[in-house]
């Protein structure tokens, strides 16, 4: 036995474990008053001198943990097994506690319940009170007793939540001595799948559940990232197209009356999944554009009265629509 508890890193009999339990019989609220005025259920159970599993609390640890239960929050049901570790989703939240103190031996408090959660919690701690409990989430110092675990002290409270079934920690002692007496390590190693469902059914089921859930979650992400580059992705293809347009109308040997934004835009908008793609139709627009503007006795409209040596002949005008006209035929 001791050498089980040195591999379970267990020092001196004492040590830190994870505690989710209930207390009063796992029936928290039977003492409970409903202040519907106040948002308040007050007079309800956080810790007691035995917990739901068996657990002795001494009476030092309980008047000590006045503090730590003070303003602790309170959520809808424990954390899911794949939630373990993350931060508990804001819209679980119901309230929090106060006004906590000891009477009788016991732990007691107030909830201060949330405005938008009143309407489906005061009706449970009214009308059903013995189908609901409070189970602390927490972490507590630990010795064994006998065939007992004491916790001597409350180390960390993360939240006092409203559950329909108080959690059921299995005790670190038992589970050493079924290690020892029953060969469980070996038993884990030959256990199936086939054997599990057997045996836990409703545990496979809570395991495909938590993990279809995990599944959704990281498709979704999954999604909205793919979302994210398709834009980013957008974003900087549109960007190169305008920075390549500017660079060959620089190069290009229109004048500026010739530039017009409707050319500019017909410009953007020319097909290729490359910039090489892009650029040969862009640089084919272009050479086009300069073939009609320089023709002989043709003037670009847009050019004011600006002097140009190979448009001084020029004597009609073309607009952006005829341009558009000439390349399609050309293109024909």
């Amino acid at each position: 036995m001791k050498e089980a508890l040195k591999k379970a890193g267990v020092k001196g009999l004492r040590f830190t474990v994870d505690l989710k339990e209930s207390f009063d019989g796992g029936k928290p609220l039977r003492e409970a008053t409903v202040d519907r005025d106040s948002n308040i259920i007050r007079n309800v159970c956080l810790l007691a001198p035995v917990s739901k599993n068996n657990r002795i609390y001494t009476p030092q640890g309980i008047a000590n943990s006045v503090k730590l239960f003070e303003g602790a929050k309170a959520f809808a049901n424990h954390p899911r097994r794949s939630e373990q570790g993350e931060v508990r989703d804001v819209r679980d939240l119901i309230g929090k506690y106060f006004n906590i103190r000891v009477e009788d031996g016991k732990l007691k408090g107030d909830l201060e319940v949330l405005e938008s959660h009143k309407s489906w919690v005061f009706p449970l701690a009214e009308q059903a009170p013995e189908l609901v409990g409070l189970s602390i989430n927490a972490q507590g110092k630990v010795f064994r007793r006998g065939e007992q675990e004491v916790v001597e002290s409350i180390a960390l409270v993360r939240s006092v939540d409203l559950v329909s079934e108080p959690a059921a920690t299995l005790n670190l002692f038992e589970s050493l001595s079924r290690q020892k007496h029953s060969s469980s390590t070996a038993e884990l190693e030959s256990l199936t799948l086939k054997k599990l469902r057997e045996k836990r059914a409703e545990l496979v089921d809570e395991i495909r559940r938590d993990d279809r859930r995990l599944i959704e979650r990281l498709q979704k992400e999954n999604r909205q990232l793919k979302e994210r580059l398709k834009q980013l992705g957008a974003r900087d293809w549109q960007l190169t197209k305008r920075e390549l347009r500017e660079s060959l109308l620089n190069s290009s040997q229109l004048p500026r009356g010739a530039i017009t934004e409707t050319f500019k835009e017909l410009l953007i908008n020319v097909g290729g999944e490359t910039k090489e793609e892009l650029t040969e139709a862009m640089q084919r627009l272009i050479a086009d554009r300069e073939s009609v503007a320089f023709r002989p006795g043709v003037r670009v409209k847009g050019m004011g009265d600006e002097k140009d040596e190979r448009l001084e002949h020029a004597s009609s005008s073309i607009d952006d629509a005829t341009f558009i006209n000439a390349v399609k035929k050309g293109i024909r």
